[in-house]
């Protein structure tokens, strides 16, 4: 406003821009939200939901000062992750268990994702409408109903939601450097971080975004700039490098103590490069054409074949000499940001067992989107009518992907649909029948959950989880003498593992040999002292057999740690009240 209370110039100009501004994020709003928003009626699924929230005391008791000490200092799951434990933790303090609560707060994360793409890449192009194009294909593509929809990947949510505040962060100082600028970037980055180490890459993604569209190295001005701009951008982002350095070395070393790492002499260098390149244009494939996607993807036991590795190696050094030959900024910053985000979880250091994953294109998703966008963007504006041309083709692909996104969802309905759903993309998938076999024990289908284990051990007779979970069905279907089979074919895969040893224990106490089952049930204990319920079955063993002493010592140990087992408490009153009668 003037003196005479007139607007400006400047100030109409800035009321005409938040217009379209403030249209586009609520379209893309309602966009997310129209494949997205029936999540909310979903249920929690037997794929770690169990060991992140339903199953995990720390999470279910809500915010509380013990539980952010818990978050700060734990490993669970094989991460170091306190800010997703703090966000999964408010959720249980707001909602309870109860899931539609956790499901909306993704939701609400990946509508506020969304828009941040879209208000990024405008300020970094000032392209707002391919901006838009690219964040409302973001918003509906169905490689993300797995991060959305699934409660377990609210990491996935909140590293790519501090990582765009990074990116916002990062083009307020390239444009304005001042001091200060640069500690905002490595504050959110380290959120980003402290949510999920996935972006460890980072830095090197600021140094394409320097290329274009920020043109810090000049390359405008200069085509051939001198080693020293280069090096300035490298010496700016130091903290940030060092940062991904410590942030990879704890996450390494979490997922290592996880058992999560699988060593080189089991897996060599060029069987998990092969599984790289493989990784790679499967994904470049889905990201095109998004089918037969599962929540399970398994490399087979012998590797992949040769022929499928060198087909996959010959399209990615093919698509990359046709971006290096395009000479197009935004196809090779695209390409490098698709190519490098996923290299944490490529493979070149295997994590798990799967090769790949939907939730892993979260974030190197916007990558081949910039690059289709812009591409096709810059083609289009040649020809007549390539406007409009542009604008419906953009309406149609999102639209279908729209379509197929919503469909996708259905999988993530409940535990049954998920797995039900993998197995029906791969019958052969052995993991999806151990879980779908959890889903089922869940449920007291017993009976069920038995031919799931065993099917899926008929394919992969070595997985020795799902040997213990056969035996715990065999064990509810009375069928004992079987379950010990199960529980000392487990054992023997892993002889440290006190599940398998307290299981145990509790089938030979059922076929009534006490000696062998106290020893198992001792072994289990010893192996984890914080196992209450083996305490618990051990003291009762030991007081049948007359040894009072040694009993009481169990059921008070227990209730040390969990002062509410009301099933030991019982056991150690019982226990007072024979001794009292003698």
């Amino acid at each position: 406003m003037n003196a005479a209370g007139r607007p400006t110039v400047g100030s109409v100009r800035a009321a005409a821009a938040r217009g379209p501004t403030l249209a586009a994020v609520l379209l893309l709003a309602a966009l997310a939200l129209l494949v997205f928003a029936r999540t909310v009626s979903f249920d929690f699924v037997h794929l770690d939901d169990d060991v992140y929230v339903t199953h995990n005391p720390q999470v279910a008791a809500g915010l509380s000062a013990h539980g952010v000490r818990w978050a700060f200092t734990t490993t669970h799951a094989g991460f170091w992750q306190p800010l997703t434990w703090l966000s999964l933790m408010l959720d249980a303090q707001l909602f309870g268990l109860k899931a539609g609560g956790f499901h909306a707060t993704n939701v609400a994360l990946h509508v506020l994702n969304t828009v941040a793409i879209f208000l990024v890449l405008k300020s970094l192009t000032g392209a707002a409408a391919r901006s838009l194009v690219v964040a409302a294909l973001f918003a509906v593509h169905p490689l993300h109903v797995e991060s959305v929809a699934w409660v377990t990947e609210r990491k996935d949510l909140l590293f790519a939601a501090f990582g765009f505040a990074a990116l916002g962060a990062y083009v307020r100082y390239a444009r304005r450097p001042r001091n200060g600028g640069m500690a905002l970037v490595a504050l959110a980055y380290a959120g980003s971080l402290m949510a999920k180490q996935m972006l460890v890459t980072l830095p090197f993604l600021l140094l394409a975004l320097d290329y274009w569209p920020l043109d810090r190295l000049g390359l405008g001005r200069n085509p051939r700039p001198g080693r020293t701009a280069l090096a300035a951008l490298v010496v700016e982002k130091t903290p940030l490098i060092l940062l991904a350095a410590v942030f990879s070395a704890v996450a390494y070393a979490a997922q290592r103590s996880w058992g999560a790492v699988t060593e080189s002499a089991t897996l060599p260098l060029t069987t998990r490069l092969g599984a790289a390149c493989v990784a790679y244009a499967g994904y470049l494939g889905k990201a095109i054409w998004p089918a037969r996607l599962s929540a399970i993807y398994l490399s087979p036991d012998s590797g992949h074949p040769w022929p499928l590795i060198g087909i996959s190696a010959v399209l990615l050094l093919l698509a990359s000499a046709i971006v290096v030959m395009a000479r197009r900024p935004p196809l090779t910053v695209g390409w490098v940001w698709f190519l490098g985000t996923l290299v944490p979880v490529i493979g070149i250091v295997q994590i798990g067992m799967q090769f790949m994953a939907d939730r892993f294109m979260y974030l190197p998703l916007v990558g081949l989107l910039v690059a289709g966008v812009w591409s096709a963007g810059d083609f289009l504006a040649r020809r007549r009518g390539g406007r409009m041309a542009g604008r419906l083709l953009a309406v149609a692909v999102t639209a279908a992907l729209l379509v197929t996104a919503a469909a996708r969802t259905s999988a993530w309905r409940d535990s049954a649909s998920l797995f039900g759903d993998a197995l029906a993309s791969d019958p052969r998938n052995w993991l999806a029948r151990y879980f779908l076999g959890n889903a089922l024990l869940e449920q007291r289908r017993f009976a069920e959950a038995a031919e799931s284990y065993g099917e899926g051990l008929r394919m992969h007779p070595n997985f020795r989880r799902g040997r213990n979970n056969l035996g715990l069905a065999l064990l509810e279907l009375d069928r004992p003498e079987e379950a010990v089979v199960q529980f000392r074919l487990s054992i023997l895969g892993k002889a440290d593992d006190p599940l398998p040893h307290a299981n145990l224990g509790d089938a030979l106490a059922r076929l009534g040999r006490t000696a062998e089952a106290i020893s198992q049930l001792r072994e289990a204990v010893r192996l984890n002292p914080a196992n209450i319920q083996a305490r618990n079955n051990l003291g009762s063993l030991l007081a049948r057999e007359g040894h009072a002493g040694e009993a009481r010592a169990q059921f008070a140990e227990a209730l040390r740690i969990a002062p509410g087992y009301a099933t030991a408490r019982a056991n150690l009153e019982r226990l007072d009240r024979a001794a009292g009668r003698k």
